[in-house]
């Protein structure tokens, strides 16, 4: 207390406290006035001049508010104090009169001036923003101000004037966190200026008598609103109205955090946590979005390394032209990775803007942090760096390293290892520059920039611990660098829709898959196990099975096949990042079984739990036309959804186009997404037809394998489940 005292009396003695003055104490304010009735100086504290942790502001170091004075007579001065205000009366032996309405709480004045003349509103040299280093100067500006009846009109910086209209309600200055504004009688005229190279502020008013008002004080929503409703409009002026609501919001989150956490550093790190729970959503839109741009990137790759190798100039433009428009790609489908990033990039500006202005954080400590609206400086080294200054800041270096690790951690969704390299070097650079960009900012912003890298962080830590912990491993080992698939077979991949693979599986792994497809088939039939579902042969007429679902889980064998590395390698390459189990299924076709009408596999509703998927099938017996062998439309896949949900397509659906048998050797593997149209006949020969499919989506939008399980059991369960009144019809 005794130390703010001093600091007080200091700032009081400095502003020249004459030997006529007269001061007015008021919880927010220290008001010094001249005899004639002009306001000599003013201190205004933040949040009251008693507290124990006050911040404060100095305003006219010689004359805040200051007007014609009378050349000779003399001046009276009288003063009362109500519960609410302190009235002081200044007369002059002319008849003139000067009275000031003093609030006992807040910062708003009221003058009443009865005699015409040039009124000149100063903010003094304590009102200018203080230097500092590389990009963080930025912060430190001063900016005027014009309030109209339709919010805040003009908004300039330092070195500007204007001629702010003549009905305009408030006019005036403001640094970073305090204000000096001004509401002269209407019909005044006014002119904003800047004087001493920009740092100061000074406002003349030529002004017939009238009332005035004057604010002093700090930036802040609560305090703002409580002066004038229309002083709010002030904060993050120059935003449009939408980055203002966003920097607000934040405001108030941060404000509601700091209730139940006392401190202000940890409240800013729990805001970054609060945020990136509220942005999951737009989150996952941008990774969406990120995810069709490199699909389209590692498709487009090889045909684009060969193009700008063997053409040059116009030539090769016209070559990438021709490749867009075969592949259906607009020549500007990158940009769509920048439509992902600014869903986040309102926040972004809102939290940077938000954490600059927040007065709340001025003079407050935390950790080894002495002031969060400055740089940390852990220490101040001997010599001075150009641009950095010769402050050490710790923060910088850990959101940068922070950065570094999420970089390692990234699995860049494209298909070979150039494209994974180029978008790693990226987000380095990235890394870098937020580095030279935020490394004089005040500790505060880095603090929560250093929160959301860490959380980043977390995020990939903890999906791949889950998917290492998962009730289903779909791997045994990660993803390697040793190719199962080459560039060719995975640019035709994404061309047809679909891929062939000779030999996936040698004639003894293909044994043991029979033998295991056997004892599934005949094993009882058990609720919660093993979902059978059987068809009526169209030969005979008897029930014969058709296909056994989610059985991995209960078989041993099976639950290691997809856990070898080459299957699941080879659908990571054809993904581009790392895939996660989402169904699996026998197709049996014994003789005189049914084929499938045609369709794609996203009509059936998954597109609820990922937006695309890629389903290997493994040929336990030959397949062909006889027995009903696995039909494709090579190249339609790339024309999204072609028919109704939930319903087979039609020729018009397929535009026409021919299927393509698709012949496979026991052993064999065809990967096809789930766009792809595809179809199979009836089994006409003596002979099972048994596929096995193993559907995989990507691991970045999450495990949905038990959801979609526990929906198809609501809808349509293994026939053993079944309720004997209700009708239960296949779809698709």
């Amino acid at each position: 207390m005794a130390r703010r005292a001093l600091l007080l009396c200091a700032l009081l003695l400095a502003s020249g406290w004459a030997h006529a003055a007269q001061y007015v104490t008021t919880e927010s304010l220290r008001l010094t006035f001249g005899d004639a009735g002009t306001l000599e100086s003013a201190i205004a504290c933040f949040p009251s001049c008693s507290a124990e942790h006050t911040r404060l502001q100095q305003f006219g170091d010689s004359g805040v508010v200051r007007f014609d004075a009378f050349t000779g007579g003399a001046w009276q001065f009288s003063q009362s104090q109500g519960e609410s205000h302190h009235t002081l009366r200044f007369e002059h032996s002319s008849g003139a009169a000067v009275a000031w309405r003093v609030p006992v709480r807040g910062y708003r004045l009221e003058l009443e001036l009865d005699h015409p003349g040039a009124v000149t509103v100063a903010s003094g040299p304590s009102f200018r923003p203080r230097d500092a280093a590389g990009f963080g100067n930025w912060l430190e500006t001063s900016r005027y101000l014009v309030l109209d009846a339709d919010g805040v009109s003009q908004v300039g910086f330092d070195d500007s004037e204007a001629e702010p209209a003549e009905d305009a309600h408030w006019i005036g200055y403001r640094n970073r966190y305090w204000t000096l504004l001004a509401a002269p009688p209407s019909g005044s005229r006014t002119v904003l200026a800047t004087v001493e190279d920009g740092q100061d502020a000074t406002l003349t008013v030529q002004a017939e008598p009238g009332a005035w008002s004057f604010y002093l004080g700090p930036i802040e929503p609560v305090i703002l609103a409580q002066a004038a409703p229309e002083l709010k409009d002030i904060l993050y002026a120059g935003l449009w109205f939408w980055l203002r609501w966003i920097c607000m919001g934040l405001f108030h989150l941060l404000g509601w955090i700091h209730l139940v956490i006392p401190s202000w550093g940890l409240a800013i790190i729990v805001l970054s946590l609060a945020v990136n729970i509220l942005m999951t959503p737009l989150s996952r839109i941008a990774d969406r979005f990120q995810q069709q741009v490199n699909e389209t990137e590692a498709r487009l790759a090889p045909e684009l390394q060969r193009i700008k190798k063997n053409y040059k100039g116009e030539e090769q433009s016209a070559k990438i032209l021709a490749l867009y428009k075969i592949e259906r790609v607009h020549p500007l489908y990158s940009l769509k990775s920048m439509m992902g990033v600014a869903v986040v990039i309102p926040v972004f500006i809102g939290a940077f803007d938000m954490l600059a202005e927040n007065i709340h954080l001025l003079n407050t400590a935390f950790l080894w942090i002495d002031d969060l609206s400055h740089p940390d400086s852990l220490l101040v080294m001997p010599f001075r760096l150009p641009f950095f200054g010769a402050d050490f800041n710790l923060l910088p270096f850990l959101m940068t390293t922070l950065s570094f690790i999420a970089s390692a951690l990234h699995k860049p969704l494209a298909l070979n290892a150039e494209l994974r390299r180029k978008q790693v070097i990226n987000m380095i650079l990235l890394a870098v520059v937020f580095f030279v960009l935020f490394y004089t900012f005040p500790a505060g912003m880095v603090l929560y920039w250093t929160t959301n890298n860490l959380i980043s962080v977390s995020k990939s830590l903890w999906a791949r611990r889950e998917h290492r912990a998962g009730r289903i491993r779909t791997r045994t080992e990660p993803m390697t660098t040793e190719r199962i698939l080459s560039e060719e077979q995975v640019a035709q991949f994404h061309r047809d829709g679909y891929l062939l693979v000779r030999g996936m599986y040698a004639p003894d792994e293909v044994a043991e898959i029979a033998r295991w497809t056997e004892e599934v088939a005949t094993s009882p039939e058990v609720p919660g196990r093993d979902w059978k579902y059987f068809e009526t042969s169209q030969d005979d007429g008897r029930r014969i099975l058709c296909r056994i679902e989610n059985f991995v889980r209960f078989h041993e064998g099976f639950a290691g096949l997809i856990q070898r590395r080459r299957m699941y390698q080879a659908v990571c390459e054809l993904f581009g990042e790392e895939a996660v189990l989402f169904k699996d299924k026998i197709n049996f076709k014994l003789p005189g079984g049914d084929g499938f009408r045609e369709h794609q596999d996203v009509q059936a509703g998954w597109d609820d739990y990922a937006e695309l998927h890629i389903t290997a099938m493994i040929a336990i017996d030959e397949t062909n036309v006889a027995n009903g062998s696995l039909e494709m439309i090579p190249g339609l896949h790339r024309e999204g959804v072609l028919g109704k949900m939930w319903a087979p397509l039609t020729d018009e659906d397929t535009r026409h186009n021919e299927y393509v048998p698709v012949h496979c050797k026991p052993g064999d593997a065809v990967f096809f997404d789930s766009f792809a149209p595809h179809r199979s006949g009836p089994n006409r020969t003596d002979r099972a037809r048994r596929v096995m499919y193993i559907t995989y989506n990507r691991l970045s939008v999450g495990d949905s394998r038990a959801q979609y399980y526990a929906d198809k059991n609501k809808n349509y369960p293994p026939d053993i489940e079944r309720d004997a009144s209700r009708d239960y019809r296949f779809k698709v």
